[in-house]
């Protein structure tokens, strides 16, 4: 089994640090976003935290090119994380992440919907509280 993960699947010990983004046909992809990150509603932002700097760069370019506007911080060698941050764009960001959902945590979920009005009537505003955190 640790041969086949190695040979087929190129997981190393190191696999948190290498780890590339995999190939996600488009249809799938904002599923398989949806399963990652961490949502601070009261601070307007969504982190997403790893260790490898190749599959984060890739997020944030993902997020770019769906309108996103995320940032990539560097924090350490093993330690990246990417924001996307403002009211408006999280609202859209959820819309996206759980369009055509049926598989979805429901904690996390209630999160997002906490955002009322819709997102025509939103601004892209964002409070300190993750410069100030997060540098």
């Amino acid at each position: 089994m640790k041969h086949d993960l190695i040979e087929i699947f190129g997981i190393t010990s190191k696999k948190s640090l290498e780890v590339k983004f995999p190939s996600v046909p488009e249809e799938y992809l904002s599923h398989f976003v949806r399963g990652d990150g961490n949502i601070n509603y009261k601070g307007y932002f969504i982190s997403f935290v790893g260790g490898s700097y190749e599959y984060m760069n890739s997020l944030k370019d993902i997020l770019r090119l769906k309108g996103f506007n995320p940032d990539l911080k560097t924090y350490s060698s093993k330690h990246h994380r990417v924001f996307v941050s403002g009211r408006k764009t999280i609202k859209a960001f959820s819309e996206w992440i759980y369009q055509d959902k049926d598989l979805y945590l429901r904690r996390k979920h209630e999160v997002f919907q906490q955002e009322k009005p819709p997102l025509e009537m939103l601004e892209d505003t964002m409070k300190n509280y993750r410069q100030n955190r997060y540098g």
